[in-house]
Order: C-alpha cells, then sequence, then structure tokens
C-alpha cells in the first residue's frame, strides 16, 4: 500500500489516556531524524489500568490528529488477550498492528469490534471515498465471543487493507460489512466458526453492501459502489457462505 513502506520515528507513550480525542496525557517521546513513520506503543500495562478500549483507542485518535500521507502512524498493541467493550475507530493513514494479539468481544456488548471513522446518521457525516484512506490492519485475532453483530465494518473508504488477521466465533452475524470502498484488501486472513441457528437465511463471512441505511447502520447513505476488491489467500472454515453481496 502507498505509504507504508517507509523509515521510522520511534515514539513511545507511557500512558494511553485520551484528552478530548487529540491529546494522551503524559506522553514520553524519542524520536530519530526521520518524521515518515511514527510509531505509538501501546502496553499491556496500560490496557490493565485503562481498559482495551480506552488505551487502544487513545493511540488511534492520537494517529487520527497527527497522521498524513506523509507521516503514517503505526499503532502496536503488546502481544496478550485483551476484552473489547466497545468498537475501536480506525483514521487515515494508520497500521494498527495486532501480532499476537486477541481481542475478545464481551458477550453482552452489542457493538462492532473496529470501524472506520466516527458514528454517523443517514444524512450527515462521513463522505466520499477519502474520508478514510490508506489504512491497515495486519496481525491478531477478532474473537466475536458468540455474539451476532458485525465485527469489523468498513465505509467510505479508499486503500483499506487486512493482512493476517483471523476472524472467529460469530453467532448469526457477518464478520465484516463493507460498503463504499474503492481498494478493499483481505490478504492471507482466516475465518472460522461462524455459527448459524437453523431458522436463519445465512450471514456471509464478508459482505459487500451498499451504503443504505438498513444495511449499513451508522453510516451516512450514499451511491458508493464497491470499487477494486481483492480478498487472496484466505482461508474460510466452518463458515456457512465465504463472500456475498
Amino acid at each position: 500500500m502507498r505509504g507504508f513502506i517507509k523509515k521510522t520515528a520511534a515514539v513511545m507513550l507511557s500512558l494511553a489516556v485520551t484528552i478530548g480525542f487529540c491529546g494522551v496525557a503524559n506522553a514520553q517521546s524519542a524520536s530519530t531524524d526521520s518524521d515518515e513513520t511514527t510509531e505509538l506503543f501501546v502496553r499491556a500495562s496500560q490496557i490493565s489500568d485503562y481498559g482495551t478500549y480506552s488505551a487502544i483507542q487513545s493511540a488511534l485518535d492520537t494517529a487520527r490528529c497527527g497522521a498524513s500521507e506523509n507521516n503514517i502512524y503505526r499503532v502496536t498493541v503488546e502481544p496478550g488477550s485483551y476484552d473489547l467493550t466497545r468498537a475501536l475507530h480506525i483514521y487515515s493513514n494508520t497500521i494498527l498492528s495486532l501480532g499476537g494479539v486477541t481481542l475478545n468481544r464481551n458477550p453482552e456488548a452489542t457493538a462492532n469490534m473496529l470501524r472506520t471513522g466516527d458514528y454517523d446518521s443517514e444524512n450527515s457525516g462521513a463522505t466520499g471515498y477519502d474520508a478514510h484512506t490508506n489504512i491497515l490492519i495486519e496481525g491478531g485475532i477478532f474473537d466475536g465471543g458468540g455474539t451476532s453483530n458485525t465485527m469489523i465494518k468498513v465505509a467510505h473508504a479508499k486503500d483499506f487493507t487486512m493482512k493476517g488477521v483471523t476472524f472467529q466465533n460469530e453467532h448469526n452475524g457477518h464478520m465484516m460489512e463493507i460498503a463504499g470502498v474503492d481498494g478493499f484488501n483481505v490478504l492471507e486472513c482466516t475465518f472460522r466458526d461462524q455459527y448459524m441457528d437453523a431458522d436463519e437465511v445465512g450471514y456471509e463471512a464478508i459482505q459487500l453492501d451498499i451504503l443504505k441505511s438498513g444495511h449499513i447502520v451508522q453510516c451516512r447513505s450514499e451511491a458508493l459502489t464497491m470499487k477494486n476488491i481483492r480478498i487472496e489467500n484466505c482461508d474460510f472454515t466452518n463458515c456457512p457462505r465465504g463472500i456475498g453481496t
């Protein structure tokens, strides 16, 4: 992906507490001469102190405010298994690196696990393909906790990639819902254990949908077709339907 092969400037975050949506409290940083890629690290201790959502979302919000096409932010989460009760929101020019990480959705949670941008309404909010651009999710496991809400929701986006990610344990729901994306890439990912009740008509693991209220909720309705889709070298195990629309 454009902009993801760069030299690195390291920024060590000692805390991940969001102030508004742009500040990180008590951040300690050290950088090299290059400003092309900024590294944000979310430690297990931060997650223990502040909760999974707050610790990771703070880093994603910092990336939202600082990242650009010429300064990609990489948010790396320390390996471990963490409970997630709210949806993480990711924004443009950001890499979320989850190697060795399992995110477990609380069975009582009703939210997605990760989505592009903010919560919008049918008639207001993000518009066009360029609202959320140049995003990469790499590695990790998303465990749906046997719930029915879609794990991943992507809309109004361009150049969105998921590589080497595992999705598992979904009940009566899609694992991904995607609409209004130009450049959607799913590479070397695993989809497994998507359970359906006998009276359900079936849900695809990857649903390529339309940007219309009732199909993609909490996103602005707009006539944006799906374009430039690449789903390659993925494994689907115990999923009634792999890809559909």
